[in-house]
C-alpha cells in the first residue's frame, strides 16, 4: 500500500498478453465474505487468451490483518503463479498511509503522526505494513523466489519504461512500450475537518441532510465555500514525522530491512 501500485497495475495492464482485473483490488483471498464465493466468482473478473491475469489487492501484502491470505493463495491458484511486490522506502511509506487514512477519515484530523508512532508503539499496524521481509516471510515457504520480482517505487517513478522492462523479462514476455502515468500522492490530498465531522454527524447536521434535496447538497459540496469548509489540507505539524520519530521507527524496522535487502538486494 502507498508504494506506486495503481501505476503497476496500470503499466502491465499496457501489456498485450496480460490482462489486469478493471477493479484493481479483489481482495478475493483477504477478504472472508469474498473468499466464501469461490473461484468461480474470483474467475469472473478476468478473460481467458491471455498469458496472464492479475490484480493488485494490497491487503496480500497485510500479514498483520490477513494472515491468511499465502495459504489461501497457494492452496486455490497452485506454487507457480507469479507473486510482484513492490515498495518504497519504508518510513515513507507510514506516513503516506497515516496521511492517506486522514483523508478517508479512518484516522482523526486533529490526530498529530508523531502521537501515533510514541502511544502505537511496535503494535503500530502502519509499521507492520512497512516491515516487508516480515510480510514476504508468509510466502517464502510455499512459492519458489524465482516466481517472485522485488522492485521500488522510486524507479517505477523516475524510470518507468526501464523498470517495466525488467518486470517483463521476469514474466518471460517481450517488452513493450508503456505510456508514463503518476503515482498517486498523499501530500496533494486534503482531508475532512474535525469541525465539520462533528457537525455533520449531530442532530442538526443530518437535520439539514433530511431537508435539502441530494442534487442540491451536492452542487453545495462541490462548492468551492463548502471545500473551505470541511477539508483541511495536509498540516505539517501533524502530519509530518519528526526527527524523533522517524529514530524510533528506525529502531523498530532495523532488524526486518536488513533482512529483506539479504533477501532482495534492494537497497534503502
Amino acid at each position: 500500500m502507498k508504494c506506486g501500485t495503481t501505476s503497476l497495475h496500470t503499466y502491465l495492464d499496457m501489456h498485450p498478453e496480460i490482462q489486469m482485473s478493471d477493479t484493481k483490488e479483489i481482495n478475493f483471498f483477504s477478504n472472508d465474505k469474498n473468499y466464501k464465493k469461490g473461484l468461480s466468482w474470483y474467475s469472473s473478473f478476468f478473460k481467458e487468451g491471455y498469458a496472464y491475469n492479475g490484480e493488485a489487492s494490497v491487503n496480500y501484502s497485510k500479514r498483520h490483518a490477513f494472515p491468511e491470505v499465502a495459504s489461501r493463495i497457494l492452496k486455490d491458484l497452485g506454487k507457480n503463479i507469479k507473486l510482484i511486490y513492490i515498495v518504497r522506502e519504508p518510513i515513507d511509506r507510514l506516513q503516506s498511509n497515516f496521511t492517506d487514512s486522514k483523508t478517508y477519515g479512518h484516522v482523526p484530523s486533529f490526530y498529530s503522526i508523531d502521537k501515533f508512532v510514541e502511544e502505537k508503539g511496535e503494535d503500530n499496524p502502519y509499521l507492520k505494513t512497512s516491515m516487508y521481509y516480515y510480510q514476504i516471510e508468509a510466502y517464502l515457504p510455499d512459492f519458489d523466489l524465482k516466481n517472485m520480482y522485488f522492485l521500488k517505487a522510486d524507479d517505477l517513478k523516475a524510470q518507468p519504461q526501464a523498470t517495466m522492462d525488467g518486470v517483463f523479462e521476469f514474466l518471460g514476455l517481450k517488452p513493450v512500450q508503456v505510456e508514463t502515468t503518476v503515482l498517486n500522492s498523499s501530500s496533494s490530498k486534503t482531508y475532512m475537518s474535525s469541525r465539520y465531522i462533528k457537525l455533520s454527524q449531530s442532530p442538526f447536521g443530518k437535520a439539514i441532510k433530511c431537508i435539502v434535496p441530494s442534487k442540491i447538497m451536492l452542487t453545495l459540496k462541490e462548492g468551492k465555500a463548502f471545500q473551505k469548509l470541511s477539508r483541511r489540507k495536509i498540516n505539517p505539524k501533524l502530519d509530518v514525522l519528526s526527527e524523533q520519530s522517524r529514530e524510533l521507527l528506525e529502531h523498530f524496522l532495523a532488524d526486518d530491512i536488513k533482512k529483506f535487502e539479504a533477501l532482495t538486494k534492494i537497497k534503502f
